[in-house]
């Protein structure tokens, strides 16, 4: 199976908009941190929108989750929205959610974007957002 995790940053917006398909693995969660951290128009304080909702498999441990939750790039008060597709998502989400609870992280569930895009107060630009999700993969 594949595996592919595409991301932009929009420094308009102040927004990482990363996108996952395929397979994802502990190994791939960290290593897109470490991508984020290495790139030149990353700022920690960035809101982020995850979207879930095309991965195939989950292979993410527990142990993953908090290992990639010690490497979070981003600040403790960025806002943080994931979008996920069925039930096995969402209990990832919400182990992600608890792990992040615990470093006072502010994060939200959905599988609509536009709900996502209110939580993060960029409701006026889901077209521009939509588009760019659907030009990846």
């Amino acid at each position: 199976m594949f595996m592919a995790i595409d991301y932009t940053i929009m420094k308009e917006l102040e927004l990482v908009v990363t996108k996952v398909s395929g397979v994802f693995t502990d190994e791939e969660l960290v290593g897109h941190f470490s991508r984020l951290v290495e790139d030149p128009d990353f700022r920690p304080e960035f809101t982020r929108l995850t979207d879930l909702r095309h991965v195939l498999v989950f292979e993410i441990t527990k142990e993953g989750v908090q290992e990639a939750a010690r490497r979070v790039p981003f600040d403790s008060h960025s806002m943080s929205a994931l979008l996920i597709s069925d039930l096995t998502r969402r209990e990832w989400a919400t182990l992600w959610g608890v792990t992040a609870m615990s470093s006072n992280a502010f994060f939200f569930t959905t599988d609509i974007l536009l709900e996502a895009l209110v939580w993060l107060g960029l409701e006026a630009k889901e077209n521009q957002i939509r588009s760019y999700l659907n030009s990846l993969n």
